[in-house]
């Protein structure tokens, strides 16, 4: 009996020893600096956030860059349009901007095409035809497997 009295004893004085010294750090934790915003700088910055949400300015661009320079894959002459445009967008309102060079590997697009040859529902020829789809280039040749099946080879 004296065993468990000493054990509940024990973890007792354990508990209160770990919660006095998680009080303690608490306690003597140095307190977060306050910032303080000068009022001009707020005042600035609600006028800034009032103008953007009333202006459609920012519309405007996109809707340029959509409709005047279009799709702007990265190293495409539309890239370097939209970025001079910008330049040149940011240079008017005063800023002092300048267009580093960066090397940017890209994929080179080819000619792609693609044929759906089959469907969901679609007529099963009598021969078993195997029908697929393929990729291949443009002007690789077709050739006839002798059952009516058009095969694309590979350019």
């Amino acid at each position: 009996m004296s065993g468990k009295l000493t054990r509940r004893f024990l973890c007792l004085v354990i508990c209160a020893i770990s919660g006095t010294s998680l009080t303690a750090n608490a306690q003597f934790r140095p307190p977060e600096p306050q910032v303080v915003y000068p009022p001009q700088l707020l005042a600035d910055l609600a006028a800034l956030r009032d103008a953007a949400l009333t202006s459609d300015y920012a519309y405007r661009q996109a809707a340029h860059l959509s409709e005047n320079i279009g799709p702007r894959m990265g190293g495409s002459p539309q890239a370097e349009a939209a970025a001079q445009y910008v330049a040149e967008q940011m240079r008017q309102v005063g800023l002092d901007v300048h267009l580093e060079e960066v090397r940017l590997p890209r994929w080179v697009r080819g000619v792609e095409t693609a044929e759906l040859v089959q469907y969901p529902g679609q007529w099963n020829h009598p021969e078993g035809c195997a029908h697929y789809l393929e990729w291949k280039q443009r002007d690789s040749p077709k050739r006839d497997d002798g059952r009516g099946c058009r095969r694309q080879q590979h350019g």
